[in-house]
C-alpha cells in the first residue's frame, strides 16, 4: 500500500512493511470515525434520504436545514489529528429551520 512501484525501492521491505501497517492503521481508524459519526447522527441521515428520494435533488440551503441538528465535528485539540463529537453541541443558526419545512415534505 505505502509503495511507489513506478520507480525503484530506497528502503528496506521492512520500512515498507511498516509504512503498510502505519496506512492501514490510518484507514481502520478513519473508518471507525465515519462509522461513528453516521451512528450518532441516523436521524438525519434518515431525513435527507426521505426528501432525496422524493426530490432527486436538493440545494445547499435545504441540506442545511434537513441538517440543522448536526453539529460540525472538531479536530482533537490533543494532538491526535483525529476528530471528535462537538464538545458544545451547536444550536440550529436563525433561520435554518427543521428539516419538515423543507419544500415538499
Amino acid at each position: 500500500m505505502g509503495r511507489d512501484y513506478t520507480r525503484g525501492q530506497d528502503y528496506s521491505d521492512d520500512v515498507a512493511s511498516r509504512i503498510d501497517d502505519e496506512v492501514r492503521a490510518l484507514i481502520n481508524q478513519a473508518h471507525e470515525e465515519a462509522r461513528e459519526i453516521i451512528t450518532a447522527h441516523r436521524d438525519a441521515l434518515k431525513r435527507i434520504a426521505e426528501v432525496l428520494v422524493e426530490k432527486e435533488t436538493i440545494d445547499q440551503k435545504e441540506v442545511e436545514q434537513i441538517f440543522f441538528d448536526v453539529p460540525k465535528w472538531e479536530h482533537d485539540l490533543e494532538g491526535s489529528g483525529r476528530i471528535r463529537a462537538p464538545r458544545r453541541p451547536t444550536e440550529p443558526r436563525e433561520g435554518v429551520a427543521a428539516a419538515s419545512t423543507v419544500e415538499g415534505t
